[in-house]
């Protein structure tokens, strides 16, 4: 039996080791969601390996445009014959430098909202009909330890002070987003994985005002959180835990 994963963000970073972790499955059909088809990072998404079996749909969808969602999902549909939605992925996200609560740039916040909390949400309303068709629909929100309500004090404490903000608290947003839709509809497992802190460049601009490297803290490949994360989307359930890492943990709300 096939399945369908529909992933956004997935030009460079985690989301591509998703892409191309999945290629590798058999049977599997991969939609990655690029904002511009026609840039070479998208273009090189069609170069990578996978199986006999399997098939990639490069798809355009920006995350900044509401309406794109609805759109794609039009498009898979009428121009790729997809009817079907097993799991989608919203892993697309924005993550700049932040400060502190009382110094944290209003704007900012507005452009990290839209990124991070509301197009995830307008991503799964538009893929809602095709996720339902699915005899195990999952939607999965790729947060952030950063958006643990329960780790605000540790995360201040610690060496990431200046990042809990904006970034940390549209991730917890994103949390109530995916766990209330988790409870209000019942046909669909909603579930939110952390990827770890992870080498990327999203990364990097996050703990710059640290004084610590990626290294010293610890974080891993791309290829090793892609691995982990697709371990906790294949063992999400509607019975099971909602915060999982990609480490087989779980995060506290």
């Amino acid at each position: 039996m096939s399945t369908t994963y529909l992933i956004t963000g997935t030009t460079r970073g985690i989301g591509h080791a998703i892409v191309r972790a999945l290629l590798l499955r058999p049977s599997t059909t991969v939609i990655a969601s690029v904002r511009d088809p026609a840039h070479a990072a998208a273009q090189a998404l069609t170069l990578l390996p996978r199986c006999d079996s399997s098939r990639l749909v490069v798809l355009a969808l920006d995350a900044a445009d509401l309406a794109a969602p609805f759109q794609a999902v039009a498009t898979l549909q009428s121009e790729h014959g997809i009817k079907v939605l097993d799991v989608v992925i919203a892993n697309a996200a924005a993550g700049e430098s932040g400060n502190t609560i009382l110094q944290t740039d209003l704007e900012s916040v507005g452009h990290h909202v839209a990124i991070n909390t509301t197009a995830p949400l307008a991503l799964l309303q538009a893929t809602a009909p095709l996720l339902r068709k699915s005899a195990n629909p999952k939607f999965i929100g790729i947060g952030s330890e950063l958006g643990s309500v329960a780790r605000i004090e540790g995360m201040v404490a610690s060496p990431w002070p200046r990042t809990t903000s904006p970034y940390g608290l549209t991730k917890a947003a994103l949390n109530w987003v995916v766990r209330t839709a988790h409870f209000e509809e019942p046909w669909l497992t909603a579930v939110v994985v952390t990827p770890g802190l992870v080498k990327t460049d999203m990364a990097a601009v996050a703990v710059k005002d640290s004084g610590i490297g990626l290294d010293a803290l610890g974080a891993i490949t791309t290829e090793e959180s892609a691995e982990g994360v697709l371990k906790a989307v294949d063992r999400a359930s509607r019975d099971g835990p909602g915060f999982l890492k990609y480490d087989g943990g779980e995060v506290p709300w």
